[in-house]
């Protein structure tokens, strides 16, 4: 009777045993597939968080893509607006070279100043420059006409002895002063008196 007894006991033990296990089996698989279904949507997520910015990638390629362009048009335009060269007409009104008609090229990228003096070397020779060699009352080196990337004209006086004058307004010497060119100037320096027109050239 006390053998039957111990039998029953030890299998009711083996019974809640397996009844422990197959609980924890099954919380185990509760807690896998829980795990499976979060990272299931976690990967979900990422995708759709990943197509999102790609998206928003896209977008902002193209706005900068535009961005560009516009730009480059701008400066295209900028570029065209600009003038690129001029021709320089220097008609004589008194003094040694009166009568005497003299031109000059400027332009923006190779020959962006032209000088004017009494020289007679390379960078003061038509069309580059203008030398006066019979004006005793010229400097050496006496003015320089110089053309800025903007497309603007400056007239320097470059320390001469005897000075520049535009328009009765006496430069200073080595300030530019820029000219406006939308008329005939009238220029003074050495011992005659100048008319500048400017022409755009195409």
């Amino acid at each position: 009777m006390v053998a039957k007894r111990a039998y029953n006991s030890s299998r009711s033990e083996g019974v809640d045993l397996l009844d422990e296990n197959n609980e924890m089996i099954d919380v185990q698989g509760f807690l896998l597939k829980d795990c499976q279904a979060m990272s299931k949507e976690l990967m979900e997520q990422a995708k759709l968080r990943a197509a999102e910015l790609q998206q928003k990638l896209e977008v902002g390629k193209r706005l900068l893509l535009d961005a560009l362009q516009e730009e480059k048009e701008i400066l295209i335009n900028d570029g065209a607006m600009t003038p690129q060269a001029y021709t320089i007409s220097v008609q004589c009104m008194t003094g040694p070279y009166q009568g005497r008609m003299f031109t000059m090229e400027i332009d923006r990228q190779r020959h962006s100043s032209c000088f004017v003096g009494r020289s007679t070397g390379k960078k003061f020779r038509s069309p580059r420059g203008l030398s006066m060699p019979k004006d005793s009352e010229l400097s050496t080196s006496h003015a320089e006409i110089k053309m800025e990337t903007s497309g603007k004209l400056f007239l320097i006086d470059l320390d001469s002895t005897n000075g520049t004058r535009i328009e009765n307004v006496d430069l200073e010497a080595n300030e530019p002063y820029e000219l406006i060119i939308s008329k005939p100037i009238k220029v003074e320096i050495g011992a005659g008196k100048y008319e500048f027109k400017f022409e755009k050239k195409a």
